[in-house]
Parts: structure tokens; sequence; C-alpha cells
């Protein structure tokens, strides 16, 4: 989130890369879902009350940025690292997630957390250009 700080809500939404639909604002709120949606949804099998509805547009983390703030995502992925904080805390990594997503494997909660990490990694990098391509902005 440090890659946010210090930018107006306009530059939050910028996407620099003519190519793509990436903007730090969406990469805020997609963490947020895609945290949501891997330990409440598919490893814990509830119905969570999701922060971006993504009903009518599986992308719309990224593309309606209209319908939120920078300090609402934050508050999100604030609020959705807490959950599965206290997911990996309380589980055993072996256990198996409740939604199978018809994969031949089933999914267990230490698959989860290596893919959230790799989620992370990727869109890091993804703010770090972003960051750059805005106000040049470069390090930690």
């Amino acid at each position: 989130m440090s890659k946010c700080d210090g930018l107006s809500g306009d530059q939050l939404v910028l996407r620099p890369i003519a190519t793509s639909r990436l903007s730090l604002l969406g990469l805020v709120r997609h963490m947020a879902a895609v945290e949501q949606y891997w330990i409440e949804d598919a490893f814990l099998g509830g119905t969570p009350a999701w922060y971006v509805d993504a009903t009518e547009n599986p992308d719309a983390d990224f593309d309606e940025l209209s319908t939120s703030t920078i300090d609402d995502a934050v508050a999100w992925l604030t609020l959705a690292g807490a959950t599965t904080t206290m997911c990996i805390e309380s589980h055993n990594l072996d256990e198996v997630a409740v939604t199978t997503m018809a994969l031949p494997t089933p999914l267990n909660l230490r698959w989860i957390a290596l893919h959230l990490v790799e989620e992370y990694a990727r869109h890091n990098g993804h703010a770090d250009i972003l960051r750059e391509l805005i106000d040049g902005q470069t390090g930690w």
C-alpha cells in the first residue's frame, strides 16, 4: 500500500500502461477480493459480503473504480488480511478447502496461503511499475 502513499485520487485511478487496465486503486481492490475469495469463499465455504460486486462484471475490481476510494480499498484489504491471518492461525495447513472448484486435487490451506503470497508478489511488481510511470517514484 506504500506505493499509493502521497498520490491523489486521480493518480490512483490512472492506467499509465496503454495496453493494460491496471491502476493502483484497482490493484488494492483486487487483492482484497482475492483474499476474500480464497479464504472466506473457497476455504471456509462461506457467503462473503463482497467488497466489490462482480456479479455482472468479473473484473469490477479493476474496472469500476468510481465505486470506492483508496480508504475503502485499504480498509477492505486490512480486514481481508486479518481474516486470512485468523484463518491460518486457527486451522491446520493441511485442512482441505470446503469449495472444490471441480479440480482433480482438493486444495488445502497451505496451497491457498502460498497462492496468496504469489498473488502479492505478482501484483506488488505491477504496483512498482505503475507508481514509477505515474510520478517517477521508485524504492521500497
